[in-house]
């Protein structure tokens, strides 16, 4: 479990019944924690102000779009500030990609990039990814199945 020293144990849980369900009223959430529904607004909307809630989305059920998804790694063939600066502006640029890591170990980067099918891939990389400057290896794997994806972080 995570530790947020800043917070109080309501805090914390209400990020956790937010991470579960953002579409809780006030009302329910303030019912759940035995809190008065004006003591949770004022928390959330602290908690907002914070930048501890970053946002509050929807998260769409990948069974139900035909798509691709498939993890890249990216190795630079240089490494000076301004060639990692401007590899992390390109690539955050773009649409496809979802999520941007900069790593140790043989990579420098792990890019997950959601497109439609193959050949959407395919012109990821040849077009955008493949023109980059300082671009050096990549490898990538394509998922078959997901089998496990959670977006709530474990709060203490």
């Amino acid at each position: 479990m995570l530790k947020i020293p800043e917070l109080d144990q309501t805090d914390i849980q209400i990020l956790g019944i937010l991470q579960e369900n953002c579409d809780l009223s006030m009302r329910k959430i303030a019912g759940r924690l035995n809190k008065s529904e004006s003591t949770i607004f004022q928390r959330v909307r602290r908690l907002k102000e914070q930048e501890y809630i970053s946002a509050l989305v929807a998260l769409v059920n990948p069974e139900k779009i035909q798509m691709l998804v498939a993890f890249t790694q990216v190795k630079l063939n240089l490494h000076s500030t301004e060639a990692l600066n401007l590899f992390k502006q390109e690539v955050i640029s773009f649409a496809e990609v979802r999520e941007c890591y900069h790593t140790t170990g043989a990579f420098d980067f792990k890019l997950k990039i959601v497109v439609q099918d193959v050949p959407a891939y395919n012109y990821f990389l040849e077009n955008k990814l493949g023109k980059i400057t300082y671009l050096g290896a990549v490898e990538s794997c394509v998922v078959i199945g997901t089998h496990k994806q959670e977006t709530k972080l474990l709060l203490k």
